[in-house]
């Protein structure tokens, strides 16, 4: 998959460095890992939140409200460390692991860290851009074909690197 983010985006760039700048940033990201439902104090610039930035929502809040159409399990500040989660569903309850405690989760992670611009620039998946897709598609990954009705990049990020 990686190599495909590499190929696809006729990146000039060595897959060991690709996998340096991504643990990088994961270990940057790992200490800002903050609460989205609950983030109402964080503006969405376009800088460093491209495409949700310009969308008419104010805040990182407004992402994950209920009122915004797009189901929304995580955001990634491009130009910073920051991660927002909503930290509820990542939590098991009563001994019951949440569908984020396995592939799901670290492959939405995988994905908010593939947005950063510390790490080859910063990927996309908007639809004029569909840089993920376009690497999920050219290693065999039909778009249909994930589960739990969630986030695609996720889902197979998740099922292939985890």
């Amino acid at each position: 998959m990686l190599q495909a983010l590499i190929d696809q985006n006729h990146l000039k760039i060595s897959l060991d460095s690709f996998v340096a700048q991504i643990k990088a940033a994961a270990g940057d990201a790992s200490n800002y890992v903050y609460d989205g439902p609950t983030a109402t104090s964080v503006p969405l610039t376009p800088s460093s939140f491209p495409g949700v930035g310009s969308s008419g929502m104010k805040a990182v809040a407004d992402v994950f409200s209920s009122s915004n159409p797009n189901h929304t399990d995580a955001l990634s500040q491009s130009d910073g460390s920051a991660i927002w989660i909503r930290s509820g569903d990542w939590a098991s309850f009563a001994g019951i692991s949440s569908s984020f405690n396995g592939s799901y989760g670290s492959g939405t992670l995988l994905h908010e860290i593939l947005h950063k611009k510390a790490v080859a620039g910063g990927f996309t998946h908007s639809p004029g851009d569909p840089q993920m897709e376009n690497a999920l598609d050219a290693i065999g990954m039909k778009a249909g074909d994930y589960c739990l009705c969630r986030n695609r990049i996720s889902d197979q990020l998740g099922r292939i690197c985890f």
